[in-house]
């Protein structure tokens, strides 16, 4: 409609997000990743959770998947970081960085085959 519809102050620059049932997941620049409830009216600055340290860099994706487990966060960051966070506990489930500390673009989770899939900046696409 080209009208700004709301606006939401996420506290450190956002460099990534994606929407999953009404939540609102964002990664910054300063390791960060927040929740926040996308369907509020007029909005809150306030997340539902923040989770820290995981990441040594600045976020560049976040991917969300339902499993039988409870839903699942895959980030990936600059400093090549490739990390799985069980939403509901806020805790990292899994960690792995590029050998060369070559910074990740993004992470897909390959649920047949138990694997995730990165992305790396010199071109390297490695699986997990």
């Amino acid at each position: 409609t080209g009208k700004l519809l709301r606006s939401l102050y996420c506290y450190a620059p956002v460099r990534c997000l994606t929407v999953c049932d009404g939540i609102l997941y964002t990664g910054h620049s300063d390791c960060t990743v927040r929740a926040y409830k996308a369907q509020a009216p007029g909005g809150s600055d306030s997340p539902m959770f923040t989770l820290r340290g995981g990441h040594v860099g600045g976020l560049t994706s976040v991917e969300v998947y339902k499993t039988a487990e409870g839903l699942r966060l895959l980030c990936t960051d600059e400093a090549g970081g490739v990390v799985v966070w069980d939403a509901a506990q806020k805790k990292v489930i899994h960690s792995c960085t590029h050998p060369d500390g070559d910074k990740a673009r993004r992470g897909v989770w390959r649920k047949e085959e138990g694997t995730i899939l990165s992305a790396h900046d010199k071109g390297s696409l490695l699986e997990w």
